[in-house]
């Protein structure tokens, strides 16, 4: 770290070249500190960097330009890094059957890997940002609309790779929002408002639990009867 009085205030830009020199040098440990946390094993946000890796497998346009060979060196090593997600429905089996759907995959993705026809937010986006309403948006350059493009994409294959399919929809409702916390509180009323304040804390916690990740339950033990046995 450089001296304090070496330090540039807040907002100003360094004016030379010693004095840019002198400033990389005060942020390089706060750079490094923020590389640590998605590189590093421990770091805060590892696990994030590992999984946006991981979520590869579900672009079609990824996938559509993945060789044979690719299947097995690039796309294999990417399904298990779902593991990191620590969700007790993707585990070394649904790994492994999962994988056995990524030939196909790849085949009917380089056919049908057009995210283009999937209709635009644009509008939207040129609302909220106040943009002139003639702007050229590419939807490739935001990754919000393209993540939807991509969830939109996978809506007439999650039967057909049916591991995919729930892989894909698990990683996306990891994706907490205040929408999602907001859902949570509202179920919680609804429970408290039927039961009265009188339930015990650890029925209420197990009944809301219920209730959020009821689908999902669902949804995985659908897929274990129905291909458990491939």
């Amino acid at each position: 770290m450089g001296h304090d009085k070496d330090m540039l205030p807040v907002g100003q830009s360094p004016s030379n070249e010693p004095a840019l020199m002198g400033h990389d040098k005060d942020m390089l440990p706060i750079g490094q500190y923020y590389h640590k946390q998605f590189t590093e094993e421990d770091g805060d946000c590892h696990q994030t960097r590992v999984l946006s890796e991981a979520a590869q497998i579900f672009n079609p346009i990824f996938l559509s330009k993945q060789s044979t060979a690719d299947i097995v060196t690039v796309l294999h090593d990417l399904a298990d890094k779902l593991l990191v997600y620590e969700c007790r429905h993707i585990d070394e089996s649904f790994i492994k059957k999962s994988k056995k759907e990524m030939h196909k995959l790849v085949n009917d993705a380089e056919g049908d890997h057009d995210l283009d026809r999937i209709p635009s937010t644009r509008q939207k986006r040129i609302k909220r940002h106040k943009l002139a309403k003639d702007t050229i948006l590419d939807w490739k350059n935001y990754a919000g609309e393209y993540a939807e493009r991509i969830w939109k994409g996978w809506k007439h294959r999650k039967e057909k790779y049916p591991y995919h399919g729930v892989a894909i929809r698990l990683i996306a409702y990891a994706q907490l929002s205040s929408c999602s916390v907001e859902r949570v509180f509202s179920k919680l009323e609804r429970i408290v408002k039927v039961t009265s304040d009188n339930i015990k804390e650890d029925m209420c916690e197990v009944r809301l639990l219920l209730q959020v990740n009821g689908d999902l339950d669902e949804m995985y033990n659908a897929l274990v009867v129905n291909f458990g046995e491939e």
